[in-house]
Parts: structure tokens; sequence; C-alpha cells
């Protein structure tokens, strides 16, 4: 259920982040065709479904990717959404891009690999406990 609730949440993240800086005009200056717009907004959102899916038996690592998957979609929501309101309340000679909505998938990026790394070093500490057996342990007495 969780994991079904993150893939949902990322989905909906990362669609409302295109279609609220394509749609208003933040991203103006940078072309649909130029490419790498759509894998730095969209990246952070699938890599967190993706290692969803993979730790999607243990039950804190999924409640940690929640909290991920709403912390990066409401940010990125709202830095996109806040740099569009900048984009229309100012004046139209502007030859600069607001970097706010290129800065916030950046750091989108940043939390999305790093909780996939502290998920990954977990799995393989644990991975590496289960395959001891207790036979290799000595005992003192």
């Amino acid at each position: 259920m969780t994991t079904k609730a993150i893939y949902a949440i990322c989905l909906a993240g990362a669609t409302a982040s295109l279609a609220i800086g394509f749609g208003s005009g933040v991203w103006s200056l940078v072309s649909a065709q130029d490419g790498w717009i759509f894998p730095l907004v969209i990246g952070p959102y699938a890599l967190v479904a993706i290692v969803a899916r993979w730790r999607r038996a243990v039950s804190w690592a999924s409640f940690l990717l929640l909290i991920a998957a709403l912390l990066i979609s409401v940010g990125g929501i709202a830095a996109v959404s806040s740099s569009a309101y900048r984009f229309h309340s100012l004046p139209r000679d502007r030859t600069a891009m607001d970097l706010t909505a290129i800065v916030a998938p950046i750091a989108q990026w940043i939390l999305a690999a790093i909780i996939a790394a502290v998920l990954g070093i977990v799995a393989i500490v644990r991975m590496a406990a289960a395959k001891k057996s207790p036979t290799d342990r000595t005992d003192s007495g």
C-alpha cells in the first residue's frame, strides 16, 4: 500500500512540476528540445520510486521513502510555483532565468541520492550480517 502511495505522489509531483514549469513559462529560456530539463526534474521522483520498489518489504524504509516522496514533491512544486510567480510579476525584458527552478531539482536529486545510498548501505550490512552463520562465532565458554 505504501509503495503505491509513493508511486502516486512521485507521478503527481513530477507531472505538476513539469506542467507548472513549462505552462507558466518559467523554463522559457530552455527549449523542450534541449532535453536536459526532463531528467533533471523527473529523475529524483524516478529514483525514489525505484528505491521504493526495491525496499518495499521493509516497513521503515517504505515509510522513509514516503516522507522523502512528500518532501520532494511539495518542495519541487513550491519552488517551481514561486519561480512562476516571480516570472509573471517581474518585467518582461529579463534575459536570465530564475535559478530557483533549476536549483530545486538539484536539491531533490541530492535528497533522493542520500536516501537511496543510506538504504543501500543498510541492505548491504544486513545481507553481510545474515551470511554469518552461528558456527562462525566463537564462544568464550
